[in-house]
């Protein structure tokens, strides 16, 4: 499997991988999770697809099948969290730093094999937080901020990269923070036993 990576501004370019990852987001975010998504045409988006977001996705070994992915917003610009969304987390969480960058619509593809590493955690989802770890490492940032359910952090221990929890809503959704660095890579990789493939997704 590889990691592959391009900006918003780009999606035209990858008309196949953003047609996978936005009718998995659909699926996911708008059928399963009942989230208030916008969907038209199958596609899930939303206000912040609009700002030029990092898009990360989980590729098959032909490059041409979407398995996961999710999307990168620096927090100096506009992100959930500053949206009314955020306002349902007590205390109110208000991140705007250069060096923090906000992790959304994650998304594991519905028909993705679910292979697991020898560390019993699903392999896609292991890739993509790595990426995230190794991108945010190339652009020297020092956390990546998401959301989670807090009956999930059992999930994130099992990875091996576990949030700091910084506020939580009434309906049990959390907002988290990821410490980057070299360390927290390294130990990923030698808890499941491989690293990585990331590459600019036209390469």
């Amino acid at each position: 499997m590889t990691i592959g990576y391009f900006q918003g501004k780009e999606r035209h370019l990858y008309f196949d991988l953003t047609d996978q990852m936005f009718r998995q987001r659909a699926i996911v975010h708008g059928e399963r999770m009942g989230q208030t998504a916008k969907i038209e045409d199958g596609w899930e988006l939303d206000a912040f697809d609009a700002f030029d977001p990092l898009y990360v996705v989980a590729l098959d070994k032909s490059r041409r099948c979407v398995k996961g992915a999710f999307r990168y917003l620096p927090t100096t610009g506009p992100t959930v969290l500053k949206s009314a969304f955020g306002r349902q987390f007590d205390p109110p969480a208000n991140i705007d730093s250069p060096l923090i960058w906000e992790c959304t619509r994650f998304t594991i593809a519905p028909d993705a094999p679910r292979s697991l590493t020898r560390a019993g955690a699903c392999r896609t989802t292991v890739e993509l937080m790595m990426a995230a770890c190794a991108l945010g490492l190339e652009a020297r940032i020092a956390q990546t901020m998401g959301f989670l359910r807090c009956s999930a952090s059992r999930r994130y221990r099992r990875i091996g990269w576990a949030p700091e929890i910084i506020s939580v809503s009434e309906t049990g959704l959390a907002a988290g923070l990821w410490d980057i660095s070299e360390r927290a890579l390294a130990a990923m990789i030698d808890r499941h036993g491989f690293a990585p493939v990331i590459k600019h997704a036209r390469r």
